[in-house]
């Protein structure tokens, strides 16, 4: 359920204790009590404090944001939307190797296909999000088959045996495969 849920539980909680103090005001096999008027004011002055904090926090995020303190959908579906609606490369790649992949894993071809896609024009541009790092995060299906294969062949002669692509894709690229 989302933003909903979470603000639902932040202000079911600021609810609750005073329906706990309800509860201790009214018993009267506690002994030793506290003043449950004073604890009244205690809980009044803390509530005042989280309901300016809320305002103060709200007057500092980013406007865009706020509905998500309503709304229904999950982070994951918050990630896909992000995905098929942006027209950023920037964002689009940050919505799907920015977060774990199972948020993703349902549109996993439509993402494969738009790397497919555009990878080439990456590699000419060198947009600043296309560096070294991105790449390394970059799953081996998502890398066209001729740009895995260079990858594989500088990871060789770099040496750098960590750093390698996956080999049983290479196989396929190599042979005709992908």
């Amino acid at each position: 359920m989302g933003g909903f849920i979470f603000s639902l539980s932040c202000i079911l909680g600021q609810i609750i204790p005073f329906v706990a103090l309800s509860f201790y005001s009214t018993n009267t096999t506690v002994e030793n009590k506290a003043n449950p008027h004073e604890i009244n004011i205690a809980l009044l002055v803390l509530a005042c404090c989280w309901g300016l904090s809320v305002i103060a926090f709200f007057g500092l995020i980013n406007r865009k944001l706020i509905g998500s303190f309503y709304s229904t959908k999950t982070g994951a579906q918050s990630i896909i939307l992000g995905f098929q609606f942006s027209d950023d490369p920037a964002v689009k790649t940050f919505m799907v190797f920015g977060f774990h992949s199972s948020f993703t894993e349902s549109i996993k071809d439509e993402v494969i296909a738009y790397m497919h896609d555009n990878w080439a024009e990456w590699e000419q541009m060198q947009p600043a999000w296309f560096t070294p790092k991105f790449i390394a995060s970059v799953g081996d299906e998502f890398i066209p088959g001729r740009a895995l294969q260079q990858l594989n062949e500088a990871a060789i002669e770099a040496g750098d045996g960590a750093r390698r692509r996956s080999s049983v894709l290479s196989v396929r690229v190599i042979f005709g495969k992908e």
